[in-house]
């Protein structure tokens, strides 16, 4: 999951690694369903990756790293170390999630189930010479978009037809409909994490984005934006609405579900650092988690939408 702004507490002797935390990934995938049934979301979905955990855990005393990795794979995910109370001793990833979009059908009518779930929307957003348009959702630290395609013509100008958003709103099951807009987290260096291209879109002046430049549709897309902030950091003029009757307010974890990635690919190396959780071999599906998932509920929209909220 990714890391937030905000220091999640951990229970001391707690009984798995909080997904907000980690995940795990095994490349050879051999272990068995029992084996990895003590998911962090008790769904069996904690075989995947955040090698630097391990080094915490070594550094700690707990065990060697093939000590670790058999316990991992007989007993499950150890507890954590005590860190003060807070992630901040753990290693940090050096990018946080600014944003999420999910591609939907035109005018975004999915945001309605959302609304129904008791999310407050904010002001919904055109994008000038890009072709496309969104409804909002802003939350503390993140926010979550519902993308649609609003005008082909400019989705498949030379402007914007580098990004593949025109591919993505429109190749069904075969493209990821997800993408993930990272910023860097606070102290750290702005750079972008991965080769990119810089998109400077005329019809939408100060919006600079770095675009990651090795992904493919299978995958979500990856953005880089170096001056962004948190919701509830925003400017007087640009506050949107960040309370929610459902309760939600900040967001403190991201898995990503997709049916492959490369071992080369973005995607995997953002859940090698820590910044998303990942789960290959499935269906497209974003799972968001907020405020630590300490109510142990989940809302699941599909199938009109691929997302599971979970607090």
């Amino acid at each position: 999951m990714f890391r937030t702004s905000t220091s999640a507490r951990i229970a001391q002797n707690s009984p798995r690694i909080p997904h907000v935390l980690t995940s795990w990934y095994f490349p050879d995938q051999k272990a068995s369903d029992s084996e990895r049934s003590n998911g962090p979301f008790g769904d069996g979905k904690w075989e995947r990756s955040l090698p630097g955990i391990i080094g915490k855990l070594r550094a700690a005393g707990n065990c060697t790293t093939s000590s670790l990795v058999t316990r991992l794979l007989l007993e499950g995910p150890p507890s954590l170390p005590q860190t003060n109370g807070n992630m901040d001793s753990m290693s940090a990833p050096a990018y946080l999630v600014d944003h999420i979009f999910i591609c939907t059908d035109a005018r975004g009518p999915a945001a309605e189930l959302l609304r129904q779930a008791g999310l407050t929307e904010g002001t919904p957003n055109r994008h000038p010479g890009q072709g496309t348009a969104c409804r909002r959702f802003f939350f503390s630290n993140a926010m979550l978009e519902l993308l649609w395609l609003e005008d082909e013509a400019e989705a498949r100008s030379e402007q914007t037809c580098a990004t593949k958003l025109w591919e993505r709103l429109t190749a069904g099951r075969s493209a990821s409909p997800f993408g993930v807009i990272l910023r860097p987290a606070p102290g750290s260096e702005p750079v972008c994490p991965w080769r990119s291209w810089s998109y400077r879109p005329p019809a939408m002046p100060g919006l600079e984005l770095e675009i990651a430049a090795d992904t493919e549709l299978g995958e979500p897309m990856w953005c880089f934006m170096k001056t962004g902030r948190a919701p509830a950091e925003w400017p007087p003029e640009r506050l949107q609405k960040l309370d929610h009757p459902a309760g939600f307010r900040e967001m403190t974890g991201l898995l990503i579900n997709c049916p492959d990635a490369t071992e080369t690919s973005v995607t995997r190396a953002m859940a090698l650092n820590g910044v998303i959780a990942l789960q290959l071999g499935v269906e497209h599906l974003l799972e968001l988690q907020f405020d630590g998932g300490q109510r142990g509920t989940a809302q699941d929209f599909r199938p009109a939408l691929p997302l599971i909220l979970r607090v």
